[in-house]
């Protein structure tokens, strides 16, 4: 009886599933659900590409962003390097008449105060060592945080590069002069009394 049963709920559900087949098929829901599923599919897909693009777009807005600002202040630091050294080709230009009027007055003047006015204008100003020391914070800032990558491809980079390695060199140059130089001067103030003439010492 069991089996008979069995049988008759196994014919019931197979002649239920197959009018819901043919249901479907004759209402055709089965490709509507197929195309509305590919819709789906495809609306998610083209979210995520839009998504993708924006980040994409803002990612370059901030690196555009920050390439000006790096810009900026590379042009803000050179600017101020070239006014430092206008300020100090100015007063070097200025300790040089100094000089000059110096060695004039000791080898011609026998009046011993006009010798001792001159002596002091050099030691006040002509004996200064000038020093230009590059402002490269912005450019030390690049190199180490590795964002100077930002800015290539600017037709510039090459020429700040150059810029900073030959405002290195440079230094390096004085640091050689200004040590050969302070050995004279500790020579001369100890075995002469010319520091008596440094009214700023």
């Amino acid at each position: 009886m069991g089996n008979n049963d069995s049988k008759i709920n196994n014919s019931i559900m197979i002649r239920f599933f197959r009018n819901i087949r043919q249901k479907l098929a004759a209402e055709n829901k089965v490709a509507k659900y197929l195309r509305y599923a590919i819709g789906e599919i495809l609306l998610v897909v083209i979210g995520i590409l839009i998504a993708l693009q924006i980040n994409n777009w803002n990612e370059k807005r901030k690196l555009n962003e920050l390439n000006t600002v790096y810009i900026s202040r590379l042009v803000s630091d050179i600017k101020q390097d070239t006014l430092n050294i206008q300020i100090i080709k100015k007063q070097t230009e200025e300790a040089q008449e100094i000089i000059k009027n110096a060695i004039h007055i000791l080898n011609t003047e026998s009046d011993l105060l006009k010798t001792m006015r001159v002596l002091e204008d050099y030691f006040e100003d002509g004996w200064v060592i000038r020093t230009f020391i590059v402002n490269d914070n912005t450019y030390t800032d690049l190199l180490q945080t590795g964002n100077m990558s930002i800015l290539k491809g600017n037709i510039i980079v090459e020429d700040i590069i150059k810029y900073y390695a030959y405002a290195k060199n440079s230094r390096e140059f004085d640091i050689g002069n200004e040590n050969w130089v302070v050995s004279i001067d500790i020579a001369l103030t100890e075995k002469t009394s010319a520091l008596e003439f440094d009214t700023v010492s």
